[in-house]
Formats: C-alpha cells, sequence, structure tokens
C-alpha cells in the first residue's frame, strides 16, 4: 500500500520531493517511505535521492506490476463485459499502450427504412410496418438483383 502510494507521488513530481514530505502527504513515517523506496528500486523503478532534496523517479522499469495489469484487465471488464477475451500491453517507457481483444458479436441483418437502421421489426408502428412489407426488396445474388 505504501510502496503503490509512493510512487504515485513520486510519479506526479517532476522534481525532488524529499521523504519528510511524502511521509506526511501519506501519514507514515519516514522509514516507511524509505522501505517503499527501496522495494520500488527491488523492482526495477530507477529513484535517486540526494541530500536536503529527496527521491526523484528517473526511470520506470520496463514491465508492469500484477496490480496495475489487475486493474487493467478490470477496466476492461467493467467496460466491455463477457466481450473481452484477452489484453495485450506494450509499454514504452512511462506510456502503455493497451489492446483489448473483444468477441466478435454475430448480427443477422440491418435494414433501412426510411433512415432509419434497424435489426428486429418488433418495436415499429402498423405504418413502418406496412412500409417495411410494401417496399421493393433486392437480392443479393450475383447480379445484383432478384
Amino acid at each position: 500500500m505504501t510502496k503503490d502510494a509512493v510512487l504515485a507521488i513520486l510519479r506526479k513530481e517532476n522534481d525532488y520531493i524529499s521523504g519528510e514530505h511524502i511521509s506526511r502527504l501519506l501519514g507514515v513515517s519516514r522509514a516507511a517511505v524509505n522501505t517503499a523506496v527501496k522495494a520500488l528500486r527491488a523492482e526495477g523503478y530507477e529513484i535517486s535521492s540526494s541530500t536536503n532534496k529527496g527521491y526523484h523517479l528517473d526511470a520506470v522499469p520496463n514491465s508492469i506490476s500484477a496490480q496495475e495489469l489487475a486493474a487493467y484487465l478490470e477496466r476492461g471488464k467493467q467496460k466491455y463485459g463477457k466481450q473481452l477475451l484477452g489484453l495485450d500491453v506494450h509499454l514504452d517507457g512511462e506510456y502503455v499502450e493497451l489492446t483489448y481483444h473483444l468477441r466478435r458479436v454475430p448480427f443477422d441483418r440491418i435494414r433501412r427504412i426510411t433512415g432509419y437502421l434497424v435489426g428486429t421489426l418488433d418495436r415499429f408502428n402498423d405504418g413502418k410496418r406496412a412500409e417495411e412489407r410494401d417496399r421493393v426488396k433486392h437480392g443479393m445474388g450475383g447480379n445484383g438483383c432478384e
């Protein structure tokens, strides 16, 4: 928890930020901040530290944490529901490119009736149903007409 919060603060800052300031923001000890920074370094984050300046995030690893991946998958599930089949993640420094793979949704037919694109006629009134019934139907055969 503290590690993720420290990382979020370091990502927002463009300059050095003191460990004391981070500890005040999070309501934890400076030792907890130092432990979090060590854990982040062990994960591949390049964090420089300087006396009287604090910490600075120099580079992020070319990988994402299991928690971050789980968050991307959860976002996909919320947005696409059962249609989500998979997820490709491409990392480029601090940028993450996501490609969601979705299940194909078949459709039978789309009809155009006086400006309406519809799949079914069940919501049409009698006038629209008569228009559909009386219209000239064109086939999709080899010569374009049937």
